[in-house]
Order: C-alpha cells, then sequence, then structure tokens
C-alpha cells in the first residue's frame, strides 16, 4: 500500500502529494535545487499531483503535454489533445496558452500529473466563443511528456495517462433526457412509420454520386465497406488493450450546432471506447453518441492483431477518388511552395495519406443516439456502414433546403422524429427519405443532401467522406482556400522560397 506524503508546502513554492514507497520527502540538496527550477504559485490556481516520478525535473523554457480542459461547473470537455493523438508544445512566457494552465503545467514534472483548477480571471476572463462563458472556472489535467528538449521515459507516460483517465459513467449517467431523446421514445415502436418517409432504394451498378434518389445516388448497399475493422466485436470494443487506452469524445448532442449556446446545451464527456462501448450495452437508452472518432488516426492497430489497413479509397462499385485527389493537391502545392524535390515529394505522399485516413471515421452509440439533421462539409460524398446494430436514417435532397430551415453550415434545427410544424411550417413540404440500415449494410449519401441518424439497437458505424468526379469542383474550392492560407502564412514569414528568388532575380 502507498502512502501519501506531503513534498513540502513552502510560502515560496506550491503545494504537491508525493506518491512514495516508504519515502521520506525531498532533501536539503532537492529541495535546493527544485527552488531553482519551481514557478512561484499564481493566485487562482491550485495544483494537484496525480502521478510524480521520481526525478524532480520540470519545464523551464518549453513544454509540450498532453492535456484535457473541462468546465469546473459541469465537468463539459472543450479542448484535449489526447482524443487528436497529437500532444501541445508552447514556449514559456510567451503568451502562447492561458495564464493559469501554463503555471499549473510548470508546477508539473516531467512525466508527470496533475490537475489544474483555475480561477476564471486566470483562464478565459472574456469567455472563448459559446464554449467557456466570461469568467468561467477551468479544470486541466495535464501530462508533461517533454521538457526543454528532454523527454519522458515510456513508463513515466503510461503511469501519468493512466492518473488521468477518465472515469466518465457519472458524467454519463446524469445527463437529463433531451428532446431528441423523448422523440426517440416516442418513435422506436415504428420508426419508419412515425417518419412516414419514402423508401431509399438498393445500389445498382457503378455509384457515382448522382444527385437523385436511385443506384447511383442515393441507395442502401448491401455491400460490406472495405475500410471497417472486420474483426470487432463488442467484446474487443470493451476489453482490447487499445480500446482501454484510446480516448474520445462522447456528445449529448451531435453535430453540435452554431445555434447551440453553450456547452450547458450540449454537453461533452471525454471516455475511453471500452468504457463507453460497455455504457452503450449496459444502458436502455441514452442521447450521449460518439461521434466522428478518427480512429485509424489515433491508433492505426485498431484493426486488432497488427492486420494492415486496406486501401481507404478502394470501395467495389463506388468511385472514391480521394486518396489520388489528395496526393495530386498536395504534390502540385508542395512544388509551389518548396520547388520539386524528392523531400517535397516524401512530404506529399505522408500529407496526403494521413489527409485520407482522417476521412474515416467512426460512430458508437446506445439506443436512442441520434445524429441530427446536417449536410456534411466541403460537398463531400458519404458512405455510412453499420457494423453491429441497427440505424435509421433519413435523408433529404438539397432542394430542400429551405424547408429544412437549414443555416449556411448545413445545419438544420428540425427534429425529425418529432417535427414542429408551428415552428416550422416550411418543413411539411418536404420530402424524406428513409431506411432502417442493418449490420453489414452501407449507405450511400450524394453530396450536399441532408442526413439525420438515430441508433435503434447499440450501434457501431464506419464513415467516409469522399470525391469523385461528380463532386471535384467542391474538392478543389477546398483545397484551394487551405493552399491560400498556407502561402498567407509562409509570405508574411517571408518563408516563400519561389517567391523570393523571384524577387531576387527581378532585383539583379
Amino acid at each position: 500500500m502507498e502512502d501519501e506524503i506531503p513534498l513540502h508546502c513552502d510560502e515560496e513554492l506550491t503545494w504537491e502529494r508525493d506518491v512514495v514507497r516508504g519515502g521520506s520527502g525531498p532533501t536539503s540538496q532537492e529541495l535546493a535545487a527544485m527552488r531553482s527550477l519551481w514557478r512561484p504559485p499564481r493566485k487562482g490556481v491550485q495544483v494537484e499531483a496525480l502521478y510524480v516520478p521520481h526525478h524532480k525535473r520540470f519545464a523551464r523554457s518549453k513544454a509540450t503535454v498532453h492535456f484535457t480542459g473541462r468546465l469546473a461547473s459541469s465537468g463539459a470537455v472543450f479542448d484535449g489533445t489526447w482524443f487528436k493523438k497529437s500532444p501541445l508544445s508552447f514556449d514559456v512566457g510567451k503568451g502562447r496558452v492561458v495564464p493559469g494552465f501554463e503555471a499549473g503545467v510548470l508546477q508539473t514534472r516531467l512525466g508527470g500529473a496533475s490537475r489544474v483548477r483555475v480561477a476564471g480571471s486566470e483562464a478565459y476572463p472574456g469567455g472563448a466563443a459559446r464554449s467557456i462563458e466570461p469568467g468561467a472556472p477551468i479544470v486541466f489535467d495535464v501530462v508533461v511528456v517533454s521538457a526543454d528538449g528532454v523527454d519522458a521515459s515510456a513508463d513515466d507516460i503510461a503511469a501519468a495517462e493512466l492518473a488521468t483517465r477518465p472515469r466518465s459513467d457519472d458524467a454519463l449517467l446524469a445527463w437529463w433526457p433531451s428532446e431528441e431523446i423523448r422523440s426517440y421514445l416516442r418513435a422506436r415502436v415504428d420508426p419508419l412509420g412515425r417518419v412516414g418517409g419514402r423508401p431509399i432504394p438498393p445500389h445498382e451498378g457503378t455509384w457515382t454520386g448522382a444527385d437523385e434518389v436511385s443506384g447511383r445516388g442515393l441507395c442502401v448497399s448491401a455491400r460490406r465497406s472495405p475500410d471497417v475493422p472486420r474483426n470487432w466485436t463488442w467484446d474487443e470494443l470493451c476489453d482490447a488493450p487499445w480500446a482501454q487506452r484510446a480516448r474520445a469524445l462522447a456528445k449529448a448532442k451531435a453535430p453540435i450546432r452554431s445555434t447551440d449556446p453553450s456547452l450547458r446545451a450540449a454537453p461533452v464527456v471525454e471516455v475511453t471506447v471500452a468504457d463507453f462501448s460497455k455504457f452503450c450495452l449496459r444502458v436502455d437508452h441514452s442521447p450521449y453518441y460518439l461521434n466522428g472518432w478518427e480512429l485509424f488516426v489515433q491508433d492505426p492497430n485498431v484493426w486488432g492483431g497488427g492486420s494492415v489497413l486496406p486501401p481507404l479509397d478502394q470501395f467495389p462499385d463506388v468511385e472514391d477518388l480521394s486518396g489520388r485527389l489528395l496526393l495530386e493537391f498536395e504534390t502540385q502545392a508542395n512544388a509551389r511552395i518548396f520547388g520539386p524535390s524528392q523531400k517535397g515529394e516524401a512530404l506529399a505522399a505522408a500529407t496526403a495519406t494521413d489527409a485520407s485516413t482522417r476521412l474515416t471515421k467512426a460512430f458508437i452509440g446506445p439506443r436512442g443516439a441520434t445524429t441530427r439533421l446536417h449536410r456534411d462539409n466541403h460537398g463531400a460524398h458519404a458512405r455510412l456502414t453499420v457494423l453491429h446494430g441497427s440505424k435509421l436514417y433519413v435523408a433529404f435532397s438539397p432542394a430542400d433546403k429551405a424547408n429544412l430551415y437549414a443555416d449556411d453550415a448545413g445545419h438544420s434545427p428540425v427534429d425529425v422524429l418529432s417535427p414542429d410544424l408551428d415552428e416550422y411550417p416550411l418543413y411539411a413540404r418536404a420530402i424524406p427519405y428513409a431506411a432502417i440500415v442493418r449490420a453489414g449494410e452501407t449507405l450511400l449519401v450524394p453530396r450536399n443532401w441532408y442526413h439525420f441518424a438515430v441508433s435503434l439497437t447499440p450501434s457501431v458505424t464506419v464513415m467516409r467522406n469522399f470525391w469523385n468526379a461528380t463532386n471535384v469542383d467542391d474538392f478543389n474550392l477546398m483545397q484551394r482556400a487551405i493552399l491560400e492560407r498556407k502561402l498567407g502564412v509562409l509570405r508574411d514569414a517571408g518563408m516563400l522560397r519561389r517567391e523570393s528568388n523571384t524577387k531576387n532575380q527581378q532585383a539583379g
């Protein structure tokens, strides 16, 4: 049994609890060293050590951390890095992060973990977008993975990650019934009858993404997509080591809309895939949904057994040119920025592969988990393969945008299962197309079509956005905007080599 021993409580230094095996606290030499490394405490910041390595190294000029940021009032997650895979790096004292967060990181040892409670005055006194109200107190769980160029040991990082791993059941069960859940409960006996939509036809021939309800447009394929893990079972999702480590965000309302006033209205909980999968099987219904998890980016081994990820842009009878389009764009962009080179081509290939991988996402939910009515971004087509369970999908033509009261971001406020015709009378003119998609089937959705989904049983779905000949113009528009942003940043920094060389030649 480990004893918790106060490390120190000094007026000049903040306090932490050190967990040691029979230790006796720091020596005078260690305390003197700590005085030279630790920053003084900051008013409005409390730091609780969750895991403390045995060494005494702290960041002084540069830190790289994993973190999760929550609202202290509700525990709703507003930002983090574990579910993005990439940690955050920042230079100390440059104002790149909020003061309370930086103070907590500087009081956390390399390879250690801390819970940092920050008063609103030291976090976001003016608020932040819709997520954080002005002056709201914040809680950060932080793990320091690198300090001043020195990396933490793998053992320390593993122990620190375990110490900050979310325990999410209380937060998931605390959610009150939402309007989406009430609608689901009213519709669960006869969901298709409740919607009253026209049937979605089966897939036929080569799917092109035609803007129509047909085997080449909106349709359901009995063919299973190749970019889903064939060896995934509920046992795998609940018990596999990767699922116990992998973190994701479970959202009470998804996708989050621009009209949602705050995280109080649409709370978000950080979960492990294993804990959330168990939750899905245990509860009768819940609005929480693991929505849009970039599973293959976070952990390429989620296929299990060391199997190799198959090509993500190959689906029999479905034209998906995303991989090729991304590679062509990245190659041309790098040549423009850096000039032709093998290094640029290798970078382009790696960037294109990563971008293509991010187009494939997972959705895991209990009964009642709902994807609210929306269209996908950038004119992308979508294919959604139900791996386990069954889901009701309802789709609407782009021509119904006005009848759906959709905003420019593609979100509709209409509750498909229980539409309020007093508030949204034009919805009566919209034409819904509906289907129950079961395990092994794939829904194919053309560009700009609005769609809604609700899990009728605990379900797992893998979705991929993609482009082909029918929406390549949308792809090019998106990539041109990305390129212009990149060029602007490089131009401002004076790093555009080819433009600089041209200017020099003209001056000569």
